[in-house]
Formats: C-alpha cells, sequence, structure tokens
C-alpha cells in the first residue's frame, strides 16, 4: 500500500524579493513515522527553477502518531549560507511553505533527531577532511561555510618524494594496510580512505538503526548519544552511553584527524604531524616532506624543486595547523558518537555535556535486536497463516455438507409431496394419499344408507377393499350440540377424538392412510371408552374388543376421574385401553396412543436404593401422584454453603443422538428457594440442558440450553420434559439430576438456599423421540 502524499509548494526570494535560482529545499522528519507498517522516508528535497519557484511532494505528518515535524531547511546555491532553518508541520493538503511555517507557529526540534543528525554531519565533515580533492578547500557539509582549508589527500599529493607513500596513506584500499614506497615495508597501518570507509559504515550503521528507531523510541536518546562519540568522540576510545562498556575503538573523528598515536595515527596525522603519527618512527606527509626538501638543497640539480616543496610544505603546515584547531572542537565527538557502547549516552567532549542521545553502535546493536523481533513476528504470522488455512478448509467442508445436507432435504420434500399427491409415488400399484381419498370417496357411495335404522343400531360394512368402518347412530349418546348423524373420530396422527359431522357421507372419505394400513374411524360419544354389549336392551352398546385390538407391553399411567369427579393418577394395565383427560380442565382426552419407549431410569420411584448417589436423606412420607399415602419422597437440601444433589447416571452410546427425562415435582408455594433439574451427556464435551423450575408458578428458566424443556400441569403437580443431544465426543453418560434447592434467585440464579421438594418419579427414555 503506498505512502500517503501532500506537494509542497514556493519560491525562494532574497530580502529585496529577487528570486534565487537553483536554491536548494531541504525537509527532514524530526521523528521516525510509520504508515500501515511502512517506514516513512527521513528526508526530502527539491531545488528552485530559474525563477526560484519550488514544488515537493512528501509525507504529510499530520498522518503519523509520534508528534515529528519537518525541519526545513533553504540553502543559497553560491553562497552556501542557509537562508531559511526552521520546523513545520505538513497537512494532508500541502500547501505553500510560507503559509505552513505561519500557521505552524514557532515549533522546537526533537532533541533525538538533532544528535543523529549532527551524527551523519559530522561524519560527513570527516570524510571531507580526509578525502576533499586536491586543490579545493574544505567546507562544512553541515553548514556550507567553506574553511578555507584543505584536507589530507590535498596535502599528500603536495609531499613531493614522497607523494606516493603520502597517497597510499590517503587513498589505499580498505582494510588494506599501506606499504612504505620508499623502503617497501609494511606500515601495518591503514589509509584515510579505509577510515573514511570505515566512518561510512559507521553512518550506514546510524542510518539503519534510525530505521528501527520507532520500535526502540524509549530508549532513542541513548542511542543518538552513542552514535554521536563514533562520529566525533578524539583522543578516547568510544565508551557506549547506555551501558557503559568501553568499546576499546575510536570514533570517526579521531581516526581522520586526532592525535592518539596507538590506534595507528589519524589521517591528518599521517598528513602534517611532525612526530612520528603512530610512534612507531614512521613520519607524516609532511615531514617526508620536510625531509624531501633537505635532500633538493643537497642536490644542486634539485634546488629548485626542493625550495618549491618546502615552500609547498610549509604552506600545507600553516594550513594545516589553522585546521586543527578548527576540527579539534569536534573530533572527540564525532568519534563518540561514532562508538560509544549500546546504551551509553554520549557525552559532547567540547562542553562537557550529556548529549542524551546514542551513538551508531548503540543503534546497530538496536536495529539488530529489532530485526531478531520482526523475524519471530513473521515466524507467528506464518503460523497464524496455517491456521487461517486450514479454518479455511474445514468452513470449506462445512459449506459442502451443508450443500449436500439441502439438496437431500430438497429431495425429501419432493418424494414427501409425491406421496401425499402424487400418482403411483412408489410405482405401478402405490398411491398417494390423494388417490387413497379419491378411491374412498368414490367407495362411499356404495355405503348401506343408515336412514331409519333404530337407535344403537350398527350398520357394519366390509368394503371391497376389505376395510372395515363402523357407523354408530349417536341419538342418545351424543354431547349436547351435536347433530343425529355427529360422530366422535379418532385421529391416530394426533391421538385426539374430534366431533365429525354427517358420518354417513363422510366417513370413507375421512380414512386417512399411513402407508397401506388405513385409520380407522368409529363413532363414541359421552363415556364411549365403556364396554358396549348390542344385546343390551338400550340397543346402544357395542363390545369395543370386536372392532379394536388393544396391545401395549406394559402398564402406562394417565389421569382419569375419581368417583368423587377430581383427577387422579391411575395406572392402566398391560393391553388396556387408556382412555384419559385433562387433568387442569377435566375435559376427556380420548385413548392415549404411545410410541414404544422403555424408561431407562431404575428404581425410578425408589430412592432408598443403591442405584441413585444422594448428597442428603430422602424420606418416603408423601402422598403420591396416584393417591396412595408415602408413595412420593421429600428431598431435603439443609446445606446452606452448597447445592446438595440427587442423580443417576446411565450408560449410553457415543453418537448424537437425543436422549429425553421426566420429572414429576409438587406444587407448592415455596419460593424461598429453587430446584435444578439437570439432564446432562457427560463423558466428553459436556452437553446439558438445566432449568429452574418454580414450584409455585411452573414458571421455568432456561439456564443450560444445549437441549428443550416443557412443562405439563398435572393438578397438583408439574410435569418437567427435558431433553439432551449428545455430540459424539466420548459422553457414555447420561446424568440424571434433582437439585431441590440450587437457587434462592430466580432471576438471576445466584446464592444458596435450604429446603425441599416433593418428587414422585421420573423417567429416562434414550433415543428420543
Amino acid at each position: 500500500m503506498a505512502l500517503s502524499n501532500a506537494t509542497v509548494t514556493g519560491t525562494v526570494t532574497d530580502p529585496k524579493g529577487n528570486a534565487i535560482a537553483n536554491a536548494i529545499v531541504l525537509l527532514r522528519l524530526t521523528e521516525p513515522e510509520t504508515e500501515n507498517g511502512i517506514l516513512v522516508p527521513y528526508s526530502y528535497e527539491a531545488r528552485a527553477d530559474i525563477q526560484g519557484d519550488f514544488s515537493v511532494d512528501v509525507w504529510p505528518n499530520t498522518a503519523g502518531s509520534e508528534d515529528s515535524r519537518y525541519h526545513v531547511l533553504i540553502r543559497d546555491p553560491e553562497s552556501g549560507d542557509y537562508l531559511v532553518d526552521t520546523y513545520v508541520i505538513v497537512p494532508g493538503g500541502g500547501g505553500d511553505l510560507h503559509a505552513l511555517i505561519a500557521s505552524s507557529g514557532k515549533l522546537e526540534p526533537i532533541e533525538s533527531w538533532r544528535s543523529v543528525g549532527q551524527a551523519h554531519a559530522y561524519v560527513d565533515f570527516a570524510e571531507k577532511w580526509a578525502s576533499e580533492v586536491e586543490d579545493t578547500t574544505v567546507s562544512n557539509p553541515a553548514t556550507g561555510n567553506d574553511t578555507g582549508k584543505y584536507s589530507s589527500l590535498h596535502h599528500a599529493a603536495k609531499s613531493g618524494q614522497s607523494a606516493t607513500t603520502s597517497e597510499r596513506f590517503a587513498n589505499e584500499a580498505e582494510d588494506t594496510t599501506v606499504v612504505d614506497a620508499k623502503s617497501g615495508a609494511d606500515t601495518g597501518l591503514y589509509s584515510s580512505l579505509h577510515h573514511r570507509n570505515k566512518s561510512e559504515q559507521a553512518k550506514a550503521d546510524a542510518e539503519a538503526a534510525r530505521d528501527g528507531v520507532e520500535s526502540w523510541r524509549d530508549t532513542a536518546d541513548n542511542h543518538a548519544t552513542t552514535a554521536e562519540r563514533w562520529a566525533s568522540e578524539t583522543g578516547t576510545t568510544v565508551v557506549d552511553a547506555e551501558s557503559g562498556t568501553d568499546s576499546g575503538e575510536y570514533g570517526a573523528k579521531e581516526y581522520a584527524q586526532g592525535d592518539v598515536e596507538e590506534h595507528g595515527g589519524s589521517a591528518r596525522a599521517w598528513a602534517i604531524d611532525p612526530s612520528s603519527p603512530d610512534a612507531s618512527g614512521e613520519k607524516s606527509a609532511k615531514t617526508l616532506a620536510g625531509e624531501a626538501s633537505t635532500s633538493a638543497g643537497n642536490a644542486a640539480t634539485s634546488e629548485t624543486n626542493a625550495a618549491a616543496s618546502a615552500s609547498a610544505a610549509s604552506t600545507s603546515e600553516s594550513n594545516a595547523a589553522a585546521s586543527e584547531a578548527d576540527a579539534e572542537e569536534h573530533k572527540t565527538t564525532a568519534q563518540r558518537y561514532a562508538s560509544e557502547a549500546e546504551d551509553t549516552t554520549v557525552v559532547d567532549a567540547d562542553t562537557g555535556l550529556d548529549t542524551g542521545t546514542y551513538s551508531s553502535l548503540h543503534h546497530r546493536a538496536k536495529a539488530e535486536d529489532a530485526r531478531t523481533g520482526a523475524e519471530t513476528a513473521e515466524s507467528n504470522a506464518q503460523t497464524a497463516e496455517t491456521n487461517a488455512e486450514t479454518a479455511e478448509t474445514n468452513a470449506a467442508a462445512s459449506a459442502s455438507a451443508a450443500s449436500t445436507s439441502e439438496t437431500n432435504a430438497a429431495a425429501s420434500a419432493n418424494l414427501s409431496e409425491a406421496w401425499a399427491t402424487g400418482t403411483e409415488p412408489g410405482g405401478v400399484g402405490t398411491k398417494s394419499a390423494e388417490e387413497w381419498a379419491g378411491d374412498a370417496e368414490a367407495a362411499a357411495a356404495t355405503l348401506p344408507d343408515p336412514t331409519g335404522k333404530t337407535a344403537g343400531q350398527v350398520v357394519q360394512t366390509d368394503g371391497a377393499d376389505g376395510h372395515e368402518h363402523a357407523n354408530l347412530d349417536p341419538s342418545n349418546l351424543a354431547p349436547a350440540g351435536a347433530s343425529q348423524n355427529d360422530s366422535l373420530v379418532y385421529d391416530q396422527t394426533t391421538g385426539q377424538w374430534e366431533v365429525q359431522p354427517s358420518v354417513a357421507a363422510k366417513l370413507l372419505a375421512k380414512d386417512v392412510r399411513r402407508g397401506k394400513e388405513p385409520v380407522r374411524l368409529h363413532e363414541f360419544a359421552n363415556d364411549a371408552h365403556h364396554t358396549i354389549n348390542p344385546t343390551d336392551a338400550t340397543g346402544l352398546e357395542l363390545d369395543l374388543d370386536r372392532i379394536w385390538t388393544f396391545a401395549r407391553d406394559s402398564t402406562v399411567n394417565g389421569w382419569t376421574l375419581d368417583a368423587n369427579g377430581d383427577p387422579v393418577l391411575t395406572e392402566f394395565a398391560i393391553d388396556q385401553p387408556a382412555f384419559v383427560i385433562d387433568p387442569a380442565t377435566g375435559k376427556a382426552l380420548g385413548y392415549r396412543a404411545l410410541q414404544g419407549f422403555t424408561n431407562s431410569l431404575l428404581w425410578s420411584r425408589d430412592l432408598s436404593n443403591g442405584v441413585w448417589t444422594k448428597q442428603g436423606t430422602p424420606s418416603q412420607d408423601q402422598v403420591g401422584l396416584d393417591g396412595s399415602v408415602n408413595t412420593a419422597w421429600t428431598l431435603p437440601d439443609s446445606a446452606s454453603g452448597s447445592s446438595v444433589s440427587y442423580l443417576q447416571d446411565i450408560t449410553i452410546s457415543n453418537d448424537s443422538a437425543t436422549h429425553a427425562a421426566l420429572f414429576q415435582i409438587r406444587k407448592d408455594s415455596d419460593t424461598s428457594r429453587f430446584p435444578a433439574l439437570y439432564l446432562q451427556c457427560i463423558g466428553g464435551t459436556v452437553t446439558s440442558q438445566k432449568v429452574f423450575l418454580n414450584t409455585s408458578t411452573g414458571e421455568v428458566k432456561d439456564v443450560e440450553t444445549d437441549g428443550t424443556f416443557r412443562v405439563d400441569d398435572l393438578g397438583d403437580w408439574w410435569g418437567v420434559v427435558l431433553t439432551v443431544p449428545n455430540n459424539s465426543t466420548g459422553n457414555t453418560s447420561l446424568r440424571y439430576r434433582i437439585d431441590p434447592a440450587n437457587s434462592d434467585d430466580f432471576v438471576s440464579g445466584g446464592g444458596t438456599a435450604t429446603g425441599s421438594i416433593v418428587y414422585d418419579f421420573g423417567g429416562v427414555y434414550l433415543n428420543y423421540p
């Protein structure tokens, strides 16, 4: 992603308003900035045209986060003087530089960047003292001012007979020691070019360190101080400003123009030092030039040349002596900026003040730390990318499975529609529900006419299709409001009896089929579930066993009315038809047809058995659902600091089947405690359905919601049904659990409580429905 851009324009004029052509315009950031993870360039430069106009595209530092500003320098190309030296803030829209300076107000420089800039300037200045071309005076790159003095290279070129050695001391390749041209001996010393290149490296290290400043800005001042020492420290080895460690190395300025002999002598010393630059007995260019002058005086034929060489050497000596005083005040600080130890701030050698900034060596070390951190971040990013690709693959697989499910669902819907309204949906000889209904309606026209039959007479028809149907005149049995030919019809799909008009005309039309098995429709009224004997004098009774066959492998409980007309839970024997009522309203619900399920909750009405895990002491001292005394259980919880549980674990398969449970809890008015009912699949990743029950109102709070819940009003009792799905993660136990007093706050579910509830029986039904 590209960096943001803003254009800064302006016109450079002198105080009289005359345009200054070719003026140099510099804008340098005072703080390192990044945008979208990209490091913003440090410096921008433009040159004015002949009318003094300039335009430069820069990064708008109002988009940054480091409170940076631009250091603006405008220099006269002829005099080298700075016409403008100030600070501005550049907005996203750029603008005229003069207007930006006015709107920015008086801004102070950022010391950390001022020090780094000084380090760069000292390195550049040292390079010029070492290698400025012959006959060209050295100028200060920071100010543009000409010193009027010459470089070591210049003096070496002017040194007569020893010019070759001097030139080697000036220009011998980096890391190659200088060989004396006269004696052929290796001096073991390095040239000014070598030291300049080392200074360049120090400069490069400083710039690399600057690029890492963003990650280390909290210690940037120490780094800048050490950089300053590497650049300008003289007379002593560089000490890291942050750690206090002495590097044992000298700074760039010492190598350029210092006086310490033990490091091999500076470029300046090898040019003009009157004594041995490295205390080895070797002589400087100036000394050798003097000797050459003496030799020339002894040789008459070379007297003129020797005199000229001596004069040149004298001039070099004078110039060097003058430059020495000027350079002395910078050399120590420059060396410290180059090589001051990591985490040690640079001390200005001239003023003795701690600059609070760090050396190039410090910044280089910190840049290496930053690089290591970046490599670690890159490794973490690659790991995250791999995880993302895995997630994407899983998502694609899930999408494919969802698409397959959708396709299968559509196919099932089409198949269901075909069996409901299609033509021969299963092949030749098969019929849809609509086709069966049509056949039934056609056959209805052949039914015997019940008109004129005596009350209670059975009209029995064996249809051509082999189905049996019965019609009974309900004139003496029908409920109030029913007409002569109304009848009660049992709907096998809902398990309900309902009044159907005009049975004679619609009997077969309402013959609903499941597959090839019809649902029989018979007429009953009022006590139609009692046995009817056709031989009775009323002629209105019919033996149900002659028409219906009831089959059930176990007993079943259902609500009926006792002799007083009150609801009572009744146990129906094996194969006994269960005609039940709604205990809340007393309304007859008709025959209770049940799907076959096994209650897997052992000793469901006997909590004294060892299959139950009990934290309290239950007592069988309450009237049960069936009205029998001492058949229901009191489940107490007297532990005020925790919740007491009564539970049983049932073995299940590690699959995705859904299981159901029934809890029968007596109603009461106690709202100081609320029981919790659980159904949980455990052993792997737990799935749980948990509810709080208000035993006063029947209200349920859904707490753990992996399944479903339902509450039935059973007169004096609440029937709570929970379901929970397994998830094929290793769950092999189904936990049926009752906490009689789990909470004292129905809304939040918090706190603890004590108390008890009355429980009769429960059930667990695996693989439900």
